[in-house]
C-alpha cells in the first residue's frame, strides 16, 4: 500500500468474497485507507443454506455503513476453465 500511494495512487478497494473473511477485509481496509466491498462468489454460495445466506445478508446490512459495496464478487476467468 505504502509504495502504491508513493506511486500516486489516490485510493483501491479490498474485496472479500468469502463471509469467513469478511471481517478481516474490513479490517485491513480500514488499515490501509482503503474502501471494502463484500459479497459471496456465487461458486461458494452452494455451501450456504438459505438461512444461512439471510443471515449473511443481514449482517451485511450491519456493515453496510462501513461499505462501499454489497453483492456477488468475482472475477471469473480466474477459474473459467474450472467447473465450480
Amino acid at each position: 500500500c505504502r509504495r502504491a500511494k508513493a506511486a500516486g495512487l489516490t485510493g483501491f478497494a479490498l474485496a472479500g468474497a468469502d463471509p469467513n473473511h469478511w471481517q478481516r477485509v474490513l479490517d485491513t481496509a480500514r488499515e490501509v485507507d482503503a474502501v471494502a466491498s463484500l459479497g459471496v462468489h456465487p461458486w461458494w454460495a452452494h455451501h450456504e443454506t438459505q438461512q444461512t445466506l439471510q443471515a449473511r445478508l443481514t449482517e451485511l446490512q450491519q456493515l453496510a455503513p462501513k461499505l462501499h459495496a454489497i453483492g456477488e464478487i468475482g472475477l471469473d476467468y480466474v477459474r473459467a476453465k474450472q467447473p465450480p
